[in-house]
Parts: C-alpha cells; structure tokens; sequence
C-alpha cells in the first residue's frame, strides 16, 4: 500500500464519520467492517474540500502545542545522543513530535488554549 497525501487521509477519516453518523441516525444494523470500507473507498473524495480547510485550520499551532512538541523534541535528542544519531531517527523524532502535537491538541476542549492563555496572561496557572 502506497503512503496516502494527508487530503486523503482527512477526507477518508471525515467520510467514514459521516458514513458512521448517517448509519445511527437511520437506526439500521450497522454494516460490516468491509462494506464501510468499501463506502469510504468510493466517497472519500467527495471530501478533500472539508481535509484541506481541516488541514488549513491546523496551520497556526497554539503555544501549548509548540511546548508539547518541544518537550517530545528534548526528550528524543537525549534519547539519540546516547546511541548515536542518523537521519533515520531524525524522522522517527519529527514524527514523535507531530504524534504528540495532535494527540494533545485532541485532548484540549474547545476554547481551552485561550482561556488558559489569558489565565497566564494574568498572572494565573
């Protein structure tokens, strides 16, 4: 399987969503595992507006995100001077950074990051 473009990675996660919506709001058994693939197959490019302004919104990264990233960062540089380094691993650090980043801004509710910033902006934790 060849790497997919993040467009269709996004567009195929919001189709099977809307796939997986749909199916509960008609209250029908839910299909197998192969027919919803077989759906997000066939309709995943009807998406690739909704992936890329996904994608467009992710542009501008937030502080606490920046941190978290520059922490896994920190921690990774430890980890590769201690047994040598390569490009190879520089990768694998990139992509820890960018797991992390997402994972976190995945926990974070809406509103969140702003009202902790204008905490902190006033003095606050």
């Amino acid at each position: 399987m060849s790497e997919m473009a993040m467009v269709e990675i996004v567009a195929r996660a919001l189709c099977r969503r809307r796939i997986e919506w749909n199916r509960r709001q008609d209250e029908k058994p839910f299909p197998s595992e192969e027919r919803i693939q077989a759906s997000v197959n066939h309709a995943w490019p009807d998406f690739g507006d909704e992936a890329r302004a996904a994608i467009a919104a992710m542009r501008v990264v937030p502080y606490s995100l920046l941190t978290v990233g520059r922490d896994v960062a920190y921690a990774r540089e430890r980890e590769l001077r201690a047994c040598g380094y390569d490009a190879e691993m520089r990768t694998a650090t990139l992509q820890a950074q960018w797991e992390a980043m997402i994972d976190a801004a995945l926990r974070e509710s809406p509103g969140e990051p702003q009202a902790r910033q204008e905490r902190q902006e006033r003095g606050g934790a």
